[in-house]
């Protein structure tokens, strides 16, 4: 396979299936691995959740401020936070 500029005109981005670049395919024949993937990060964010009291911690700049470029929200610096067991 090599480069080809040709591929990315609009008509031939046109010819082409809606799904071919999408990682996990879309519609009823996507990957089995998606829904497991998704659901592996949901249990573990929920016994995060269920074990933990989040709070922010001082390190933490205060407002926080978000970077100004980029596609993505993303704060200045990191935010840092306290996990607390729950009893």
């Amino acid at each position: 396979m090599r480069f080809d500029p040709e591929r990315f005109t609009s008509e031939n981005i046109a010819k082409r299936p809606f799904s071919s670049f999408v990682p996990f395919g879309e519609g009823p024949r996507s990957c089995v691995g998606k829904r497991l993937g998704m659901l592996q990060a949901k249990v573990g964010l929920i016994a995060v959740l269920r074990n933990f009291k989040i709070t922010l911690s001082e390190k933490t700049k205060m407002p926080i401020q978000f970077e100004k470029s980029g596609l993505f929200l993303n704060p200045e610096g990191k935010i840092w936070i306290n996990l607390e067991t729950i009893e």
